[in-house]
């Protein structure tokens, strides 16, 4: 199901049922779940992820947001980690470092490329992190979200 310009994205969240555009959920990602404070708690945003899945929603300024962030300065980055990131389980030591923050950002992008939602260039990517084609993607593993599509299913199998 694609979802029309203008039409309210609606999916059930923690505190109910949400309704956004699809404009508000693309910022939401970019700018939330792709910064270093958000990065360090949830690694994958699984859930929003799947939710422009399933509602159809194109994610190429999304994508053009995360290669801007992979392509900062290091020192940059390393400033955004110590300034907000709390401590994070994806993390080695338990605080990102630089190569866990863009290995993260690319882990993200590896799952909206899965999920269809748009086109990575990696070429561009191998640019900005030269370790982008090594890191590996486990959903499972590499999220503190739940799966929206097993939420569906789950959803599915009560009204029977």
């Amino acid at each position: 199901m694609r979802c029309a310009p203008g039409n309210l994205v609606v999916y059930f969240s923690s505190d109910g049922w949400r309704r956004c555009s699809p404009a508000s959920l693309r910022g939401h990602i970019a700018n939330n779940h792709f910064q270093a404070d958000m990065l360090a708690c949830t690694g994958v945003a699984r859930y929003d992820l799947e939710v422009a899945a399933y509602r159809g929603i194109e994610l190429d300024w999304v994508v053009q947001k995360a290669h801007q962030n992979l392509e900062r300065p290091d020192a940059d980055i390393r400033e955004e980690i110590s300034c907000s990131a709390p401590r994070s389980r994806f993390a080695a030591n338990g605080q990102l470092t630089v190569h866990e923050y863009r290995a993260l950002l690319t882990k993200n992008l590896k799952y909206i490329e899965r999920l269809a939602l748009a086109v990575i260039d990696w070429a561009r990517m191998e640019r900005s992190f030269p370790e982008a084609s090594q890191v590996a993607l486990d959903v499972t593993r590499d999220t503190a979200d739940s799966s929206f599509f097993a939420y569906v299913a789950r959803m599915n199998i009560a009204k029977r």
